[in-house]
């Protein structure tokens, strides 16, 4: 039983207009488990990306800033 966009989501609640509970579990709960899972899944490796993504920009400006001071400290005028 498919019913395209019966389903919304509304902050941390899933809403799915027109089901009846007996729907809900005979039809939906299993797909609702899977794609959360998913998405659960997909939302982990995203915040993970951006963990490391974030760390590797920090490295590079460290790794930038020490370079400058380094030059800077050879840097003599008059």
């Amino acid at each position: 039983m498919h019913r395209p966009g019966i389903g919304s989501v509304d902050g941390d609640t899933i809403v799915l207009n027109g089901t009846t509970m007996d729907e809900l579990e005979r039809h939906h709960l299993a797909t609702l488990r899977l794609v959360l899972d998913r998405v659960n899944r997909e939302t982990a490796d995203m915040e993970r990306r951006e963990v490391e993504e974030k760390a590797r920009q920090e490295g590079f400006e460290r790794e930038h800033e020490r370079e400058v001071d380094d030059v800077a400290s050879r840097l003599r005028f008059g």
